[in-house]
């Protein structure tokens, strides 16, 4: 007789089987995709911890030093920028860096997010940044951040760092951002 042992659910169906009269436990995947939406996976697999090879302090270190110097040349130009920064993980991305800024009206609504992220899917990791509004998702500037590498710790912290480069080199995209409500996206 085989004993059915459950290790971890995340969700599941119930099924009879008549002719035994017993009832076992099926796992439904639950797919997922990432934030391209071209790479679909399921999360009820538990895939190789790739993310153990990388040091993400160490990408988002050279990330947030990129913003740095952004943030020096906003609030250059605007002294009342109030701003913050940050990082997440969740299973589809290993890292998400970023850097707030606010309104200058005071108004706390759609402030102005500039952020790179990495998602890996196998041997390739994904690298994308943009300058976008954090509740419209309105983006104000992704044009030539997007890299696809090979998911080892130079490539991956070389095209972050290039990317936040490139982000942090669009002071006056953020100023008018912050600054005007009917900023618009710009035309790709």
């Amino acid at each position: 007789m085989s004993s059915l042992q459950v290790t971890h659910v995340t969700d599941f169906q119930m099924r009879g089987d008549r002719s035994t009269d017993r009832t076992g436990s099926t796992l439904v995947p639950i797919l997922a995709a990432d934030l391209s939406g071209i790479h679909w996976f399921d999360l009820t697999s538990t895939p190789a911890d790739l993310t153990v090879r990388f040091d993400w302090d160490a990408v988002h270190e050279a990330i947030q030093e990129a913003m740095d110097r952004l943030t020096q040349r906003v609030v250059a130009q605007s002294e009342s920028t109030v701003w913050k920064s940050g990082r997440n993980s969740a299973r589809a991305f290993p890292l998400l860096s970023y850097r707030v800024f606010y309104r200058t009206d005071g108004d706390d609504s759609d402030p102005v997010i500039v952020s790179v992220t990495v998602t890996l899917a196998g041997p390739v990791a994904r690298v994308s940044g943009d300058i976008s509004g954090d509740e419209s998702g309105r983006v104000y500037f992704d044009e030539g951040c997007q890299a696809e590498v090979a998911a080892n710790q130079d490539s991956v912290l070389r095209a972050a760092s290039l990317i936040a480069v490139r982000l942090a080199s669009q002071p006056t995209i953020v100023l008018n951002a912050i600054g005007d409500r009917d900023f618009q996206v710009i035309d790709r």
